[in-house]
Formats: structure tokens, sequence, C-alpha cells
């Protein structure tokens, strides 16, 4: 099907485009890359984990 409707159209069926992300979007990623690489950050194996440390 894919292949169909790229030769119905000449090329892709779809546009292809670099996302363009706003400051905040992008601050928001920069945050999650460090918390994701800093091993003082507690990690949590279940979300009932992750309630119980919430509650405390």
């Amino acid at each position: 099907m894919f292949l169909h409707q790229c030769v119905l159209r000449g090329g892709l069926p779809f546009s292809v485009e670099i996302p363009q992300y706003n400051k905040q979007t992008l601050e928001a990623m920069k945050e999650a890359k460090r918390i994701s690489r800093d091993p003082e950050i507690q990690g949590y194996a279940s979300m009932e984990e992750l309630k119980e440390a919430l509650e405390k």
C-alpha cells in the first residue's frame, strides 16, 4: 500500500519536515535528559513504588 501511494503521488505520501520545537519544549527535553543521566535521582520500578514515595 505504501509503495502504491508513492507511485501514485510521485514521491512520499506524506510531508517530511524537521520539527520546530518552542523554547519551553526544548528546555523540558534538556531537563529530562539531565534527570535520566543523574545517578542521584531516585528511580521507581513500578507505579506503586512511586505512589508510596509521594505519600511520604
